[in-house]
């Protein structure tokens, strides 16, 4: 968290995600305490990144991508309590990542994995002319999606989807 010598960390596999924080430098060895904060209203958790100048938050999990605006004296706790927007994401085959961009005028995603004729690619997807509101998705604006337990695996889920052929995000 670039306000602070806080990190954050969110965890992936409990029913709600829980978030944690860890004072860096915090111990001349380099170890650090998580005091645990609070759980988000969701799951599966995959990644997440705090701008630059730390006023936007954007956390995803492998369906959907959320934002939160931070006021300035506002701290990351307060600013995760509140209800999120869901803003533009492409679902990929276990997609692990998202950054923001250096100077946040959008943001990356990045899928782990090949799917059959999907090869991993990092995504960029552009802050609409309005803001991140401007870039907000609604269902009908994704193809539909089908959630559901691994054939392969145990503990994780997959999420199938077909796109249309010409698709603009």
């Amino acid at each position: 968290e670039p306000k602070s010598d806080y990190l954050y960390i969110v965890t992936k596999r409990d029913p709600r995600s829980r978030v944690y924080r860890a004072r860096l430098l915090d111990d001349p060895k380099g170890l650090a305490t998580l005091e645990f904060l609070f759980a988000l209203p969701m799951t599966s958790v995959t990644a997440g990144d705090i701008s630059p100048d730390g006023s936007e938050i954007l956390i995803k999990n492998y369906v959907y991508t959320y934002y939160w605006s931070r006021s300035t004296n506002e701290s990351v706790k307060d600013a995760l309590r509140k209800p999120p927007t869901t803003v533009q994401y492409m679902p990929e085959p276990q997609g692990e990542a998202v950054c923001w961009s250096a100077t946040a005028d959008g943001y990356y995603t990045l899928s782990e994995r090949a799917y059959k004729d999907f090869r991993p690619e990092v995504l960029y997807y552009a802050r609409g002319k309005g803001g991140m509101d401007a870039s907000v998705t609604t269902t009908s604006d994704r193809p539909p999606l089908i959630v559901g337990p691994s054939q392969d695996t145990k503990g994780i889920y997959d999420v199938r989807y077909t796109l249309p052929k010409i698709m603009s995000l």
